[in-house]
């Protein structure tokens, strides 16, 4: 059973009910989650407080219950507490009239708030993240992006005409092996694998996945290597056909 966060609208539900005779713990901040105040830290904090109460586990022997008190709801109680601030996180124990309030110099992480409960409400309370959903797809997405590259890369490598011809995996030549199977009617698996496959695959996984994350400083200059390399393979690629097919008219190199 997963920790209650409630968020009290009531001013009289703040001062009466929630204090009465408590056999629990509360956990409480007062915070400005309005928009009109652009409390960019209250809205930090409380997405850390909603993410603790959902992470830990209900102890009935000495339950804890987290809220969540907004200024638009509570003015009156701002003002009772002398508060000024948000947002500020208190802690009533069980059998403590006069709560714990807490330090933000210690951090506004999720653990710190952990730490804090832990130390001032003698619990024994783990954090367990949120599964990070988007990470988690963002991910997906790129090995999607990868497997895509990979297979238009494979595909244009000649792979099918291969399969299709049973091409052999390297040609013979007189008495010698060759990568590099003569005539432009012919094709070795070796020679779609060398030449399209590491040559220019490499390149264009490269100014794909790993550019973009280089920072601005080398990112044109890495770039431009990279569309260098890529135009010297495609003009080797045409110097070769030209080779394998010696009436072919147009090479770059």
């Amino acid at each position: 059973m997963f920790l209650l966060f409630l968020v009290i609208h009531f001013l009289n539900l703040f001062n009466s009910h929630l204090f009465d005779n408590r056999n629990y713990s509360l956990a409480i901040v007062f915070t400005a989650l309005d928009p009109v105040y652009k409390c960019e830290p209250c809205k930090y904090f409380d997405k850390q407080m909603r993410s603790v109460a959902k992470s830990v586990m209900f102890e009935e022997s000495n339950p804890l219950y987290f809220a969540s008190l907004n200024f638009e709801e509570g003015k009156e109680s701002f003002k009772k507490m002398g508060l000024n601030t948000a947002p500020v996180l208190f802690l009533y124990s069980i059998g403590q009239s006069e709560p714990i309030k807490y330090d933000l110099t210690e951090g506004v992480e999720a653990q710190n708030i952990i730490d804090f409960l832990n130390r001032e409400g003698k619990y024994n309370l783990s954090y367990r993240p949120p599964i990070n959903y988007g990470k988690i797809f963002a991910i997906m997405g790129s090995l999607l992006v990868s497997l895509l590259v990979g297979f238009i890369i494979v595909m244009c490598s000649g792979y099918m005409w291969n399969q299709i011809r049973h091409a052999p995996y390297m040609a013979r030549v007189g008495d010698r092996f060759s990568l590099i199977a003569p005539g432009f009617q012919n094709q070795c698996v070796m020679e779609s694998q060398v030449i399209t496959v590491a040559l220019i695959g490499i390149v264009i996984v490269l100014l794909t996945s790993v550019v973009p994350k280089i920072n601005a400083g080398t990112q044109n200059f890495v770039t431009s290597l990279l569309l260098g390399i890529w135009f010297l393979s495609y003009g080797y690629l045409t110097s070769l056909f030209a080779e394998k097919s010696g009436g072919y008219p147009y090479t770059i190199l």
